[in-house]
């Protein structure tokens, strides 16, 4: 009887753990799935800002690439692409293009002769 009564409030304290724990897990995944869905909404605003200006930035950057039929616009558009003038600290940072920018820079100042 006393076993009997002992198994009996165990399982009744088993249950209202159980159903407890049960009620928790609920709330608690609730909370996350809420968390989650602010979570997307805010990466993809997040990635409408950046897209619209990313969209932005290369409609600039097309436009200012406009060919032009004048030589000076284009060795100007030409210059305009590169760093002309590369600080000293961020040579580290990539492969060293003095000669590059040096060469490009002496044939926009040595105009080239048309062959007969």
């Amino acid at each position: 009887a006393a076993l009997a009564s002992f198994e009996a409030q165990f399982q009744s304290r088993v249950q209202s753990k159980d159903s407890e724990d049960a009620s928790k897990r609920s709330a608690m995944q609730e909370k996350a799935e809420e968390e989650l869905d602010e979570h997307y909404e805010e990466r993809s605003n997040r990635n409408a800002v950046r897209y619209s200006s990313n969209r932005e930035a290369q409609k600039a950057l097309l436009e200012a690439q406009e060919p032009n039929v004048d030589d000076d616009a284009t060795w100007e558009r030409v210059l305009s692409l590169i760093d002309t003038k590369q600080a000293a600290d961020k040579a580290d940072e990539g492969p060293d293009m003095a000669r590059m920018r040096g060469l490009l820079i002496q044939l926009k100042n040595t105009p080239a002769h048309a062959s007969n």
